[in-house]
Protein backbone atom coordinates (compact mmCIF):
# COMPACT_ATOMS: atom_id res chain seq x y z
CA UNK A 1 0.00 0.00 0.00
CA UNK A 2 1.33 3.87 0.02
CA UNK A 3 1.23 5.34 2.84
CA UNK A 4 1.34 9.16 3.64
CA UNK A 5 2.75 10.41 7.09
CA UNK A 6 2.31 13.70 8.44
CA UNK A 7 5.63 14.36 10.18
CA UNK A 8 5.68 17.61 12.44
CA UNK A 9 9.77 17.29 12.18
CA UNK A 10 9.81 17.73 16.04
CA UNK A 11 11.32 14.10 16.73
CA UNK A 12 13.82 13.30 14.38
CA UNK A 13 14.66 9.89 16.25
CA UNK A 14 11.04 9.13 15.51
CA UNK A 15 10.69 9.99 12.40
CA UNK A 16 14.05 7.90 11.47
CA UNK A 17 13.19 5.01 13.35
CA UNK A 18 9.84 4.39 10.83
CA UNK A 19 11.56 5.46 7.63
CA UNK A 20 14.37 2.56 8.45
CA UNK A 21 11.65 0.12 9.45
CA UNK A 22 9.65 0.97 6.04
CA UNK A 23 12.94 0.48 3.60
CA UNK A 24 13.66 -2.35 5.51
CA UNK A 25 10.43 -3.61 4.07
CA UNK A 26 10.96 -2.78 0.75
CA UNK A 27 9.06 0.52 0.49
CA UNK A 28 11.06 3.65 -1.46
CA UNK A 29 10.91 6.92 0.47
CA UNK A 30 10.12 10.30 -0.42
CA UNK A 31 10.33 12.83 2.06
CA UNK A 32 8.45 16.36 0.91
CA UNK A 33 9.08 19.49 2.53
CA UNK A 34 6.72 22.34 2.42
CA UNK A 35 8.14 25.27 3.28
CA UNK A 36 5.36 27.76 5.32
CA UNK A 37 7.01 30.98 6.72
CA UNK A 38 6.87 31.13 10.30
CA UNK A 39 4.73 34.30 10.74
CA UNK A 40 2.25 32.72 8.04
CA UNK A 41 2.00 29.53 10.61
CA UNK A 42 1.18 32.20 13.17
CA UNK A 43 -1.64 33.95 11.64
CA UNK A 44 -2.79 30.75 10.44
CA UNK A 45 -2.73 29.54 13.87
CA UNK A 46 -4.84 32.00 15.42
CA UNK A 47 -7.75 31.24 13.66
CA UNK A 48 -7.82 27.28 14.47
CA UNK A 49 -10.17 25.59 17.03
CA UNK A 50 -7.58 24.10 18.35
CA UNK A 51 -5.03 26.51 18.66
CA UNK A 52 -0.86 25.31 18.97
CA UNK A 53 1.13 27.18 21.43
CA UNK A 54 3.15 29.78 19.64
CA UNK A 55 6.31 29.17 21.65
CA UNK A 56 6.05 25.37 19.93
CA UNK A 57 5.26 26.65 16.71
CA UNK A 58 8.41 28.83 16.23
CA UNK A 59 10.59 26.04 18.25
CA UNK A 60 9.68 23.75 15.56
CA UNK A 61 10.81 26.81 13.19
CA UNK A 62 14.02 27.16 14.55
CA UNK A 63 14.84 23.46 13.83
CA UNK A 64 13.03 22.98 10.39
CA UNK A 65 15.57 23.03 8.12
CA UNK A 66 17.81 21.51 9.94
CA UNK A 67 16.05 18.42 10.37
CA UNK A 68 14.72 18.07 6.61
CA UNK A 69 18.54 17.73 6.28
CA UNK A 70 19.22 14.83 8.84
CA UNK A 71 16.46 12.62 6.79
CA UNK A 72 16.68 13.35 3.39
CA UNK A 73 20.13 11.64 3.61
CA UNK A 74 18.13 8.29 4.39
CA UNK A 75 15.58 8.63 1.79
CA UNK A 76 14.96 7.84 -1.82
CA UNK A 77 14.08 11.37 -2.85
CA UNK A 78 13.11 14.42 -1.63
CA UNK A 79 11.09 17.92 -2.97
CA UNK A 80 11.19 21.44 -1.86
CA UNK A 81 7.50 22.85 -1.72
CA UNK A 82 8.22 26.72 -1.49
CA UNK A 83 5.11 29.11 0.17
CA UNK A 84 6.49 32.20 -2.17
CA UNK A 85 5.90 31.69 -6.16
CA UNK A 86 8.87 34.22 -6.77
CA UNK A 87 6.61 34.83 -10.10
CA UNK A 88 6.84 38.35 -9.66
CA UNK A 89 10.28 39.88 -8.70
CA UNK A 90 10.97 43.56 -7.53
CA UNK A 91 14.70 44.70 -7.35
CA UNK A 92 16.58 46.97 -5.75
CA UNK A 93 19.48 48.80 -7.87
CA UNK A 94 21.91 50.16 -5.38
CA UNK A 95 24.11 47.79 -3.64
CA UNK A 96 22.19 45.14 -5.80
CA UNK A 97 22.48 46.02 -9.54
CA UNK A 98 25.02 48.90 -9.04
CA UNK A 99 27.58 48.86 -7.16
CA UNK A 100 27.40 51.03 -4.23
CA UNK A 101 29.97 54.18 -3.99
CA UNK A 102 30.93 56.33 -1.11
CA UNK A 103 28.56 58.96 -0.89
CA UNK A 104 30.14 62.53 -1.06
CA UNK A 105 28.77 63.92 2.22
CA UNK A 106 30.09 67.97 2.82
CA UNK A 107 28.93 69.61 6.12
CA UNK A 108 26.97 66.34 7.00
CA UNK A 109 24.91 67.03 3.90
CA UNK A 110 25.29 64.59 0.73
CA UNK A 111 24.88 66.91 -2.88
CA UNK A 112 22.48 64.30 -5.27
CA UNK A 113 22.58 67.54 -7.59
CA UNK A 114 25.54 68.03 -8.29
CA UNK A 115 27.64 64.87 -7.99
CA UNK A 116 25.90 62.64 -10.53
CA UNK A 117 26.06 59.76 -7.54
CA UNK A 118 23.72 57.39 -9.29
CA UNK A 119 24.63 57.85 -13.29
CA UNK A 120 28.26 56.59 -12.99
CA UNK A 121 27.85 53.14 -10.59
CA UNK A 122 29.38 50.10 -11.79
CA UNK A 123 26.86 47.40 -13.11
CA UNK A 124 27.28 44.42 -10.78
CA UNK A 125 27.64 42.11 -14.30
CA UNK A 126 27.00 38.53 -12.53
CA UNK A 127 23.43 39.60 -10.47
CA UNK A 128 22.56 41.28 -13.73
CA UNK A 129 23.33 38.06 -15.61
CA UNK A 130 21.30 36.12 -13.28
CA UNK A 131 18.09 38.33 -13.21
CA UNK A 132 18.68 38.33 -17.53
CA UNK A 133 18.75 34.70 -17.10
CA UNK A 134 15.81 34.64 -15.15
CA UNK A 135 13.94 36.86 -17.34
CA UNK A 136 14.26 34.49 -19.77
CA UNK A 137 12.85 31.69 -17.87
CA UNK A 138 9.42 33.89 -17.49
CA UNK A 139 9.85 35.34 -14.01
CA UNK A 140 8.42 38.91 -14.27
CA UNK A 141 11.01 41.54 -13.32
CA UNK A 142 9.97 45.16 -11.68
CA UNK A 143 12.76 48.12 -10.44
CA UNK A 144 12.11 49.54 -7.10
CA UNK A 145 14.37 51.80 -5.77
CA UNK A 146 15.07 54.83 -3.42
CA UNK A 147 15.29 58.43 -4.84
CA UNK A 148 16.35 61.26 -3.07
CA UNK A 149 14.89 63.90 -5.36
CA UNK A 150 13.64 63.56 -9.73
CA UNK A 151 18.09 64.63 -10.75
CA UNK A 152 18.54 60.95 -8.96
CA UNK A 153 15.51 60.02 -10.63
CA UNK A 154 16.60 60.95 -14.24
CA UNK A 155 20.50 59.44 -13.11
CA UNK A 156 18.83 56.29 -12.33
CA UNK A 157 16.43 56.08 -15.76
CA UNK A 158 19.61 56.45 -17.64
CA UNK A 159 21.42 53.76 -15.69
CA UNK A 160 19.08 51.36 -16.06
CA UNK A 161 18.47 52.31 -20.16
CA UNK A 162 22.09 51.80 -20.73
CA UNK A 163 22.83 48.56 -18.21
CA UNK A 164 19.52 46.89 -17.47
CA UNK A 165 17.16 47.41 -20.33
CA UNK A 166 14.93 44.67 -20.15
CA UNK A 167 12.74 46.65 -17.62
CA UNK A 168 10.24 48.85 -19.32
CA UNK A 169 9.92 52.13 -17.82
CA UNK A 170 6.19 51.12 -16.59
CA UNK A 171 7.68 48.24 -14.61
CA UNK A 172 10.19 50.67 -13.38
CA UNK A 173 8.96 51.83 -9.60
CA UNK A 174 10.64 54.76 -7.62
CA UNK A 175 10.16 55.46 -3.51
CA UNK A 176 11.30 58.57 -2.24
CA UNK A 177 13.23 57.09 0.61
CA UNK A 178 13.48 53.48 1.21
CA UNK A 179 12.53 53.50 4.36
CA UNK A 180 8.92 53.30 2.86
CA UNK A 181 9.78 50.52 0.42
CA UNK A 182 7.49 47.96 1.65
CA UNK A 183 4.95 50.14 2.25
CA UNK A 184 4.61 50.78 -1.59
CA UNK A 185 5.55 47.41 -2.45
CA UNK A 186 2.06 46.46 -0.88
CA UNK A 187 0.39 49.09 -3.14
CA UNK A 188 2.16 47.97 -6.53
CA UNK A 189 1.00 44.46 -5.35
CA UNK A 190 -2.59 45.71 -4.75
CA UNK A 191 -2.53 47.79 -8.13
CA UNK A 192 -1.49 44.77 -10.06
CA UNK A 193 -3.69 42.72 -8.81
CA UNK A 194 -0.88 40.25 -7.40
CA UNK A 195 -1.04 38.07 -4.34
CA UNK A 196 1.41 38.50 -1.10
CA UNK A 197 3.52 35.15 -1.78
CA UNK A 198 3.66 35.68 -5.48
CA UNK A 199 5.94 38.80 -4.72
CA UNK A 200 9.76 38.94 -3.73
CA UNK A 201 11.78 42.03 -3.03
CA UNK A 202 15.83 41.56 -3.75
CA UNK A 203 17.56 44.11 -1.92
CA UNK A 204 20.62 44.48 0.02
CA UNK A 205 19.11 46.84 3.65
CA UNK A 206 17.97 44.65 6.03
CA UNK A 207 15.76 46.85 7.67
CA UNK A 208 13.36 46.90 4.43
CA UNK A 209 13.99 43.05 3.57
CA UNK A 210 12.18 43.05 7.77
CA UNK A 211 9.61 45.70 6.85
CA UNK A 212 8.55 43.04 3.74
CA UNK A 213 8.50 40.25 6.22
CA UNK A 214 5.95 41.97 8.17
CA UNK A 215 4.19 42.59 5.48
CA UNK A 216 3.77 38.70 4.43
CA UNK A 217 5.79 39.07 1.37
CA UNK A 218 9.36 37.86 0.44
CA UNK A 219 11.92 39.48 1.44
CA UNK A 220 15.57 38.44 -0.37
CA UNK A 221 18.63 39.36 0.26
CA UNK A 222 21.14 39.75 -2.36
CA UNK A 223 23.45 37.11 -1.17
CA UNK A 224 20.50 34.97 -1.76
Amino acid sequence: HDLIMDSGSINNSYSQEIINMLKSKDYKIKLVHIKTPLLICLDRNKIRDRKVPNEEIIKKSQIETKQFNKLKLIVDEYEVIDYFTNEHIFIDMDGVLASQTTLPIIDGKIDFVNSEIFKHQLPVMPVIEKFKSLNDKGYKLYILSAIPNSFSLKEKEEWLDEHFNIIPKENRFFVNQGKHKAEMLNDIRKMLKLKKQQITLVDDYHTTLYDVLESRMNPMHISE
